[in-house]
């Protein structure tokens, strides 16, 4: 998923490999955006990550939910955490502004209010 849509920009793309950590690559070249071990290390990240309002969000199997500003830099604004029994394989479903979240024991529903 493409943090950007213009040709030949340099931001940011997730990607992740299992058993590797998450990575961000840079547009178009592919090369890595951090060093290594500058995101958070543990789990994999199964669910896609899904985008709002110029932040992108990314759950991990562990329940860690990790918000970055979508741009040309990394920046990790939050990390929120569920239940600490969750645990998240399933990606997002969007629909009537809100966020579905399936974890392994539960259904979250979030909404701003």
């Amino acid at each position: 998923m493409s943090l950007a849509r213009k040709k030949g920009d340099s931001h940011l793309l997730p990607r992740a490999r299992r058993p590797r950590p998450a990575r961000l690559l840079r547009r178009p070249h592919g090369r890595a955006a951090l060093p290594q071990g500058a995101t958070p290390r543990g789990a994999g990240f199964t669910a896609s990550p899904w985008a709002y309002n110029g932040l992108v969000f990314c759950a991990n199997e562990y329940g860690e939910t990790f918000v970055v500003r979508a741009g040309p830099k990394f920046e990790l604004l939050h990390t929120n955490l569920l239940s600490e029994d969750d645990m998240v394989m399933a990606s997002p479903a969007i629909a009537g502004g809100r966020v579905f979240l399936r974890t392994d024991r539960r259904l979250y529903c979030l909404e701003q209010l």
